[in-house]
This record gives structure tokens, C-alpha cells and sequence, in this order.
């Protein structure tokens, strides 16, 4: 089956899929947020008259945390979806509103944001969001764009970001960051990140931008590369990366 604009998505140009636990379908565009229940779409797009309205039409993430809560990415800050207003609760208006490109939830609960301007936390109970710095950057500068969040078996985030790739303790609030050094073949191979994963073992794998696949040996905090080789058929298909599970 292929769903278009003929059977009613509200865009072509779909940045994030969830399927969530009452088994509807939701895409976001950059034209509004879309609801699927088998048979037909229901659209949601923001009204300036409406303050309960979608915050901004480009919806680029979504997710479903372990309440059952549905967060959406805009490109304007953050979302929730009231499912029993079938209207949106609005997070961060006192911040820069960043565009939040993914969601995340880490093993103690806790949601943190990847947005255009770095890493964010939010406290549902204090309807709060908060921006985390690395310790020699100043609030009033722009930070890191990140992309994706994994969390490792020890609690650390895993940012991947446009500027290499990024390691940060909740706890000591310690960010760590791995770049491309040309003179060390176990470095990450490529600043351009943009997927992180954790798998079963606890291993973490990056997906970059020109260099392939990289993945982390916490023992020497070295990487071991995976790339597409035109003499090899059985490696990579090719070095650019965006996505991995």
C-alpha cells in the first residue's frame, strides 16, 4: 500500500513514523502532523487563532513514551498531543524554541530533546525544559545540532551531532567529544554524525556522514570501522548513514 496526498497525508515530504499503542499510524510532514486508522487521515496543522492548535506545521519527530504520551518534534519547540482534547499542550515557549529533531527517553523515565540547539531535558512534573552546556560554552551562544540520542548501559547519553560525536554523564553533567583526527585510524573516521545506536550487548554503533558505520570499544575509547569497499561486495553499500536498529 502507498499513502499519498491522493488518500489524504497532508504532505509528501514524511520526516518521522510512529505507530503507537492504540495502533494508529502518525506521520509528520512539513506540512502538519497525520493520523491514520486503516481507512482514512486526519490532519492536524497549526492556527494562529487556535493557541491550542500544532505549534508549527514541520513536525520532524515523534514519540511514544512509556505513559503513552504522544510528543511531537516541531520545528518550533515541543508538543504534546491531548488525545482527550484531541489539541496540543505546548513546552519551551520561554526558551529559544528550538527545532527538536528527536525525542528520547532514558532508562530512569526522564525525556531529553535533541534539537537544533543542543541537548535538552524536560521534567513533566515541572512542565519545564532544560538546556544542558558543555562546561566552556556560555547560554547566550549557539550550540551543537544534534541529530539522534542513545543511552548506554551505564546511563550516558550517546549524542550524534554535526560536530563529531558526543558522550555526556546526567550525573556529572560531563560531556565527552569524539572527533575525526586523520592521523589516528582508530578515531571516529567522520565529524558529520548523524545515527547512534545501542545494541542487546551493549555495544554502541554510529552511523556517519562519508565514513560508514563506527563502532565504540569502550576499553581503549577507540572505534572500529565498518565502510563500503567497491572490491568487496559482501561490505557496506555505501558511507552515508542516517539510520540504523
Amino acid at each position: 500500500m502507498r499513502l499519498t496526498t491522493n488518500e489524504g497525508l497532508s504532505q509528501s515530504h514524511v520526516n518521522a513514523i510512529l505507530k503507537d499503542r492504540k495502533g494508529f499510524m502518525w506521520f509528520g510532514t512539513d506540512e502538519g502532523l497525520n493520523r491514520y486508522d486503516g481507512y482514512a487521515f486526519t490532519t492536524y496543522k497549526h492556527n494562529p487563532e487556535k493557541a491550542e492548535s500544532l505549534l508549527n506545521d514541520v513536525v520532524v519527530a515523534l514519540f511514544e513514551d512509556d505513559a503513552g504520551n504522544l510528543w511531537v518534534g516541531t520545528a518550533s519547540g515541543l508538543d504534546r498531543f491531548d488525545r482527550s482534547t484531541d489539541s496540543f499542550v505546548h513546552y519551551g515557549q520561554e526558551t529559544s524554541a528550538p527545532l527538536v529533531k528527536a525525542i528520547f527517553q532514558d532508562s530512569k523515565g526522564k525525556l531529553w530533546l535533541a534539537t537544533s540547539n543542543g541537548l535538552y531535558s524536560f521534567h513533566v512534573a515541572g512542565d519545564a525544559l532544560v538546556r544542558h552546556l558543555d562546561q566552556d560554552q556560555d547560554a547566550s551562544r549557539p550550540s551543537h545540532s544534534i541529530y539522534q540520542i542513545a543511552e548506554d548501559n551505564e546511563g550516558a547519553l550517546w549524542l550524534a551531532t554535526e560536530r563529531g560525536l558526543i558522550r555526556f554523564n546526567p550525573q556529572t553533567r560531563q560531556f565527552i567529544r569524539y572527533t575525526h583526527d586523520p592521523t589516528n585510524h582508530k578515531s571516529i573516521g567522520a565529524n558529520h554524525v548523524r545515527t547512534v545506536y545501542k545494541d542487546r550487548r551493549g555495544n554502541v554503533w554510529i552511523g556517519t556522514v562519508g565514513a560508514g558505520i563506527a563502532r565504540f570499544n569502550r576499553r581503549d575509547n577507540s572505534f572500529t570501522h565498518f565502510r563500503h569497499d567497491p572490491r568487496d561486495g559482501n561490505s557496506l553499500s555505501h558511507n552515508d548513514i542516517f539510520a540504523m536498529t
